[in-house]
Protein backbone atom coordinates (compact mmCIF):
# COMPACT_ATOMS: atom_id res chain seq x y z
CA UNK A 1 0.00 0.00 0.00
CA UNK A 2 1.42 3.38 -0.93
CA UNK A 3 0.91 6.67 0.84
CA UNK A 4 0.84 10.04 -0.85
CA UNK A 5 1.61 13.25 1.01
CA UNK A 6 0.94 16.48 -0.83
CA UNK A 7 2.06 19.24 1.50
CA UNK A 8 1.75 22.79 0.16
CA UNK A 9 2.68 26.23 1.40
CA UNK A 10 -0.13 28.42 0.01
CA UNK A 11 -0.18 32.21 0.07
CA UNK A 12 -3.27 34.23 -0.88
CA UNK A 13 -3.37 38.01 -1.06
CA UNK A 14 -6.08 40.57 -0.61
CA UNK A 15 -7.14 42.56 -3.65
CA UNK A 16 -4.30 44.93 -4.60
CA UNK A 17 -2.56 43.71 -1.42
CA UNK A 18 -4.54 46.23 0.59
CA UNK A 19 -4.42 45.91 4.38
CA UNK A 20 -8.06 44.88 4.74
CA UNK A 21 -7.84 41.97 7.19
CA UNK A 22 -7.92 43.58 10.65
CA UNK A 23 -5.84 41.85 13.33
CA UNK A 24 -8.91 41.74 15.58
CA UNK A 25 -10.83 39.49 13.17
CA UNK A 26 -7.95 37.51 11.65
CA UNK A 27 -8.33 34.57 14.09
CA UNK A 28 -12.01 34.27 13.14
CA UNK A 29 -11.09 34.30 9.45
CA UNK A 30 -8.42 31.64 10.01
CA UNK A 31 -10.98 29.42 11.75
CA UNK A 32 -13.39 29.90 8.87
CA UNK A 33 -10.66 28.97 6.37
CA UNK A 34 -9.83 25.91 8.51
CA UNK A 35 -13.46 24.81 8.27
CA UNK A 36 -13.32 25.07 4.47
CA UNK A 37 -10.10 23.05 4.32
CA UNK A 38 -11.44 20.46 6.76
CA UNK A 39 -14.69 20.05 4.80
CA UNK A 40 -12.62 19.23 1.69
CA UNK A 41 -10.89 16.37 3.56
CA UNK A 42 -7.57 18.24 3.71
CA UNK A 43 -5.44 18.97 6.76
CA UNK A 44 -4.34 22.43 7.87
CA UNK A 45 -1.05 22.38 9.80
CA UNK A 46 -0.45 26.12 10.18
CA UNK A 47 -2.12 29.37 9.19
CA UNK A 48 -1.13 32.99 9.75
CA UNK A 49 -0.51 36.27 8.04
CA UNK A 50 -0.94 40.01 8.21
CA UNK A 51 -3.53 42.45 6.91
CA UNK A 52 -2.84 41.85 3.21
CA UNK A 53 -2.01 38.15 2.88
CA UNK A 54 -2.42 34.74 4.51
CA UNK A 55 0.03 31.81 4.64
CA UNK A 56 -1.21 28.23 5.00
CA UNK A 57 0.56 24.89 5.30
CA UNK A 58 -1.92 22.35 3.96
CA UNK A 59 -1.86 18.64 3.24
CA UNK A 60 -3.96 18.19 0.13
CA UNK A 61 -6.42 15.32 -0.18
CA UNK A 62 -5.50 12.94 -3.04
CA UNK A 63 -9.01 13.40 -4.47
CA UNK A 64 -8.78 17.21 -4.74
CA UNK A 65 -6.74 19.48 -6.97
CA UNK A 66 -4.79 22.40 -5.51
CA UNK A 67 -6.61 24.90 -7.72
CA UNK A 68 -10.03 23.64 -6.56
CA UNK A 69 -9.04 23.96 -2.91
CA UNK A 70 -7.64 27.46 -3.37
CA UNK A 71 -10.75 28.52 -5.33
CA UNK A 72 -12.97 27.31 -2.49
CA UNK A 73 -10.84 29.08 0.12
CA UNK A 74 -10.78 32.34 -1.83
CA UNK A 75 -14.50 32.34 -2.59
CA UNK A 76 -15.56 31.33 0.90
CA UNK A 77 -13.23 33.64 2.81
CA UNK A 78 -14.08 36.58 0.55
CA UNK A 79 -17.82 36.10 1.14
CA UNK A 80 -17.22 35.66 4.88
CA UNK A 81 -15.06 38.79 5.10
CA UNK A 82 -17.55 40.90 3.17
CA UNK A 83 -20.36 39.86 5.49
CA UNK A 84 -18.38 40.24 8.74
CA UNK A 85 -16.10 43.20 7.98
CA UNK A 86 -18.61 45.38 6.14
CA UNK A 87 -19.32 47.47 9.23
CA UNK A 88 -15.72 48.11 10.25
CA UNK A 89 -13.74 48.38 7.02
CA UNK A 90 -14.32 48.23 3.31
CA UNK A 91 -13.21 44.75 2.30
CA UNK A 92 -12.88 44.52 -1.47
CA UNK A 93 -11.94 40.91 -2.17
CA UNK A 94 -9.27 38.26 -2.09
CA UNK A 95 -6.78 38.82 -4.92
CA UNK A 96 -6.97 36.99 -8.22
CA UNK A 97 -3.64 35.19 -7.94
CA UNK A 98 -2.10 32.89 -5.38
CA UNK A 99 1.21 31.15 -4.93
CA UNK A 100 1.88 27.63 -3.72
CA UNK A 101 5.00 25.63 -3.24
CA UNK A 102 5.28 21.88 -2.78
CA UNK A 103 6.97 21.05 0.53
Amino acid sequence: MSAVNSLYHIVINTYRREMTIPYETSEHMYRYIWSIINSRKCKLYRIGGIGNHIHMLVELSPSLSLSDLVRDIKQGSSKWAKSILISSITFTAIGLTFSAGFV
